[in-house]
C-alpha cells in the first residue's frame, strides 16, 4: 500500500514509488559556490536542471521533489517560491480556459544560463 503525504505530515515513500527519469542530480559549480543559496536551495536548483527537457523546461511537482529530498510538498513550495522571489528561478504557469493552472514550468534564471549545457544525445 502506498504511503500518503498529508499537510503537516511527511511519511517516506519507498524508492519503488518514486517515478523519476533522472539517475543523478546535476548541480553546476556556479550554483554550488553561490553563498546566497542555502543547501536545500542548491539541491532543488540542481534537481530542476536535471529534470530539464529538450525545450529547457522542467515541470516536476512539489510532491515528487519532496519525496526525492525527504521534504514535505509544502516545504518544497516554500523553497521554490523563495527562489523565484529572489530571481534564482523563473516560474511559468500554463492555465486552461477556466484559468486553472494545469502545468508549472521551472527554469533557472538567466544568471545561470551559461552554467550548464546539455547535448541532445544526453537528454
Amino acid at each position: 500500500m502506498k504511503t500518503q503525504i498529508r499537510p503537516g505530515v511527511f511519511e517516506e515513500l519507498g524508492e519503488e514509488f518514486i517515478e523519476c527519469k533522472i539517475d543523478y542530480v546535476n548541480i553546476p559549480r556556479d550554483i554550488l559556490v553561490d553563498k546566497q543559496l542555502k543547501c536545500s536551495e542548491k539541491i532543488i536548483m540542481g534537481m530542476i536542471i536535471s529534470f530539464m527537457t529538450n525545450d529547457r523546461q522542467a515541470f516536476p511537482s512539489n510532491k515528487l521533489l519532496g519525496m526525492m529530498c525527504s521534504l514535505s510538498a509544502s516545504r518544497i513550495s516554500a523553497i521554490v517560491n523563495s527562489l523565484a522571489k529572489r530571481r534564482f528561478l523563473d516560474i511559468t504557469l500554463v492555465k486552461n480556459e477556466r484559468g486553472h493552472t494545469i502545468k508549472r514550468y521551472l527554469t533557472p534564471s538567466l544568471r545561470y544560463k551559461n552554467s550548464f549545457s546539455f547535448t541532445d544525445d544526453y537528454i
